[in-house]
């Protein structure tokens, strides 16, 4: 089921990016210590940043976010023209809500 998916995602997403100790740090694959200085390997960094968005809960707080929704939204309204007749990939579309927009501006 998607729901069980989703959570052996989530599952999957922890275990690659490590987890919080009692003390607050952080242990896990690519984290180390360096001189009391905790040190992130980019790599794992780029994948807990790409994991955390495959959860609703975070795609609900971005629909959430006013501010952001009202940017995106008159961007594509009030820019029709670019749009009219265009074919448009809306890449890592998460929610769906831009290629929703850019259909309904005339793409």
């Amino acid at each position: 089921s998607t729901l069980l998916n989703s959570h052996s995602t989530h599952r999957e997403c922890k275990r690659e990016m490590g987890s919080s100790s009692a003390n607050g740090g952080v242990t896990g694959a690519g984290y180390r210590s360096s001189g009391g200085v905790g040190v992130v390997d980019k790599g794992v960094d780029f994948a807990n940043y790409f994991c955390t968005y495959a959860f609703l809960y975070h795609q609900k707080d971005m629909l959430s976010d006013r501010v952001r929704m009202d940017a995106y939204f008159n961007s594509v309204f009030q820019n029709k023209h670019h749009f009219i007749g265009k074919t448009v990939l809306d890449v890592g579309t998460g929610s769906g809500i831009l290629a929703i927009w850019a259909a309904q501006a005339g793409a």
